[in-house]
């Protein structure tokens, strides 16, 4: 696990679960019979730059723009917002190696 504070724009992945939903007539026994056999909340694995944590949920972004005349990363695009609840596992990713 991570400690915290965790430094902004650290990379990290999280696992967490998702809802999942179905649509259409079914029989609720069966339903429930098929749900408890794999079925139930979507495992889902996300990556990206720690942006914040508050008491509620956890945000990161996909991409960092860098902004070469401040030296700084001000700007970032697809960002995720993930209800702690919902985490089931975060790691700190190495930093990624210069090209």
């Amino acid at each position: 696990m991570i400690a915290w504070p965790l430094k902004t724009y650290t990379r990290v992945e999280i696992h967490w679960v998702d809802s999942t939903s179905r649509t259409g007539w079914e029989r609720i026994d069966e339903f429930n019979a098929e749900t408890k056999r794999g079925g139930g909340p979507m495992p889902m694995i996300s990556t990206g730059f720690f942006i914040d944590r508050t008491k509620k949920y956890t945000t990161i972004a996909m991409t960092i723009g860098y902004d070469r005349q401040t030296g700084l990363c001000g700007k970032a695009c697809d960002f995720i917002i993930i209800p702690n609840g919902c985490i089931t596992r975060m790691r700190r990713l190495d930093a990624p190696k210069p090209l």
